[in-house]
């Protein structure tokens, strides 16, 4: 099977100079990143798998370096490390609601050893994603198929995986699991999980999946188990679980991202990439962390502007740019 299947995917692909409207970024990756994905989304994680043969991965990924132009051997790096967020579009569900807030948790904490960016893989074509992968040394990600990318990170790499919800814990990161293992004599990236286990903080888009036929169908008690227990193996129909699952928790979820969970993960992914490389830890760190820090803090030094003119209309403008 993978004999001839990678004969195919050696072919220098044709599409990859712009998106294609209507797609998701992840659903834009060419050939053996989407294989990544799909044969092991055929068994439901890594379940039933071998590894993928390292020498088509390898030939494939040279090839695409050579259409793409991108340096498949190139090794991560520390000075500075490329320090890649990639979040995704509200519409586009698994958004991280706070993702202002946790920009500014990375950008605090890991600042002065790393340059470091926000990005959206929606509307980006397949070859403006494999040259973000490509020069990325450490990547924070939430679960999904943007995982086939791990395919064109440098070697030595190290990701950052998201999981957004308590169900998808054990099933979600099988995925990553596997990767690994298919990953492991190509570039041997290796990951770190953050994995939410708290329904309070995963929020579907009720103004979706409230106009589900299947929603309106539940009762009381079902919808409540499956809002605050994360859960739909408590419906008796076996394709009300399947839409439960596809529908509500993959499709129409979001997430706020709690430093508590985020910056301990973090931490041990910068110390791995240091360690693979054979490179001494930064002087200081990590440094010490505190979550009550980023509780209730406001924005910049002060009440913002648009705060400060009003209290200012109440003072007779005297005083409003203190």
């Amino acid at each position: 099977m993978f004999a001839a299947g990678s004969r195919a995917l050696l072919a220098c692909p044709v599409q990859l100079g712009a998106a294609r409207p209507g797609l998701e970024g992840s659903q834009q990756q060419p050939g053996a990143a989407r294989l990544l994905w799909t044969t092991t989304s055929m068994r439901g994680g890594s379940e039933g798998r071998k590894p993928l043969p390292s020498d088509m991965l390898k030939g494939y990924r040279q090839r695409m370096a050579e259409c793409v132009g991108f340096d498949a051997e190139r090794t991560a790096r520390v000075d500075p490390i490329r320090l890649v967020v990639i979040d995704r579009h509200y519409q586009s569900a698994r958004h991280i609601l706070n993702i202002g807030q946790t920009m500014d948790v990375i950008h605090e904490r890991y600042g002065d050893i790393a340059n470091i960016s926000l990005h959206y893989m929606e509307g980006l074509s397949a070859r403006e994603q494999i040259h973000l992968w490509s020069s990325a040394d450490l990547v924070v990600h939430v679960h999904g198929a943007t995982q086939g990318s791990w395919l064109f990170l440098p070697k030595q790499a190290v990701v950052v995986h998201i999981v957004q919800h308590p169900a998808g814990v054990t099933h979600d990161n099988s995925y990553a699991d596997q990767l690994v293992a298919d990953l492991r004599w190509v570039t041997n990236v290796t990951y770190f999980p953050v994995n939410n286990l708290d329904m309070a903080y995963a929020h579907f888009k009720t103004e979706v999946i409230s106009k589900h036929e299947q929603w309106r169908a539940l009762s009381a008690e079902d919808k409540i188990k499956v809002l605050e227990g994360g859960t739909c193996e408590h419906l008796s129909d076996r394709a009300m679980r399947t839409h439960c699952h596809m529908w509500w928790f993959h499709k129409n979820i979001n997430l706020v991202l709690r430093p508590e969970i985020l910056v301990p993960q973090m931490d041990a992914a910068v110390a791995e990439l240091y360690s693979k490389l054979g490179r001494p830890l930064p002087a200081g760190f990590p440094k010490p962390f505190d979550p009550a820090m980023y509780q209730h803090r406001r924005s910049g030094g002060g009440a913002p502007l648009g705060r400060r003119l009003l209290a200012a209309l109440a003072r007779g403008f005297r005083g409003w740019d203190r």
